[in-house]
């Protein structure tokens, strides 16, 4: 697929990588270098939540001050970027919309058309749902992370409770907000195979073994269908690039970016969607993969 071409430059003290070796330019990460993640995690009782976690008499942790954040989100905003926020706990997800909302409160109206994403969304209260569409921001999930396994039962289960276990990566739930969702891998911690993540969004079981007779099935409420997390991975992922006119679905006039399966995914059954097999991957109407036995 050719060498990866880079440049690195200095924004305003934040480096940035750009990727120059295609047709287009993409810029592939801003570093603020003393910043740190406001995500946690739910095994650890580190992501923040707004109520204590079960097993912890706290609610977690958040890395920057609600002022703090607030003001980087904003300097950010003001550049014209699109903001990409790492939020686990219910707690994380609200102070990154409310920061997210101070800098549109205070920016530019140029910059109101930037659309932004929140990955991972472990919870997300059903009060700051609606605000997704609200602030022209994308719910990204790594849905490979929302089965039923040894992790959730040993672990969440524990920290959270079975209440709350029930509402985690609530996709269905944001859809009906009118979020715009997207699929994500958060590779390496997540799988990179999207129909991994695309078949735990339909069954929220494990695609590599399912359990489907445990007591803990518990994700029923959130559950989706297959045309709607194969929108996640294609058209909701241009739209989020600005890009939906000229890529995310196959149309006359748009380019040809597509990927090509061993079996229709709507005829099979559904445990054995993670199993298709790439045979042809198209770049911008280029052949950049091509499954060995189908040349």
């Amino acid at each position: 697929m050719g060498t990866f071409h880079h440049d690195r430059h200095e924004l305003h003290g934040i480096t940035v990588v750009v990727d120059t070796s295609g047709p287009e330019i993409f810029v592939g990460r801003c570093d603020d270098m003393d910043d740190r993640q406001i995500l946690g995690v739910f095994e650890g009782e580190t992501g923040a939540m707004l109520t204590p976690y079960d097993n912890a008499p706290h609610k977690g942790v958040l890395n920057r001050s609600p002022d703090d954040l607030n003001k980087r989100v904003a300097r950010y905003y003001d550049m014209g970027m699109q903001l990409h926020f790492h939020t686990v706990g219910d707690g994380a997800v609200r102070a990154a919309l409310d920061a997210l909302e101070y800098a549109r409160e205070r920016g530019s109206e140029e910059h109101r058309n930037l659309r932004h994403t929140f990955s991972h969304l472990g919870l997300v209260d059903p009060t700051d749902m609606p605000r997704f569409a609200e602030l022209n921001a994308a719910a990204s999930f790594t849905l490979a992370w929302g089965d039923t396994t040894e992790w959730t039962i040993n672990l969440e289960l524990p920290a959270l409770g079975r209440e709350r276990v029930a509402r985690l990566y609530p996709i269905r739930s944001l859809l009906a907000a009118g979020a715009v969702v997207l699929g994500g891998s958060d590779w390496i911690y997540g799988d990179l195979d999207p129909l991994v993540s695309i078949e735990t969004g339909i069954t929220r079981d494990d695609a590599y073994g399912p359990i489907s007779t445990s007591d803990f099935e518990v994700f029923d409420d959130e559950t989706d269908e297959l045309a709607t997390l194969i929108d996640a991975y294609t058209i909701n992922g241009a739209w989020q690039l600005h890009a939906e006119e000229r890529s995310g679905s196959i149309e006359v006039g748009k380019r040809a970016d597509m990927v090509i399966y061993d079996r229709n995914l709507f005829e099979i059954p559904t445990g054995e969607i993670s199993e298709a097999t790439v045979d042809l991957t198209l770049f911008d109407g280029r052949v950049v993969y091509r499954r060995p036995d189908k040349r």
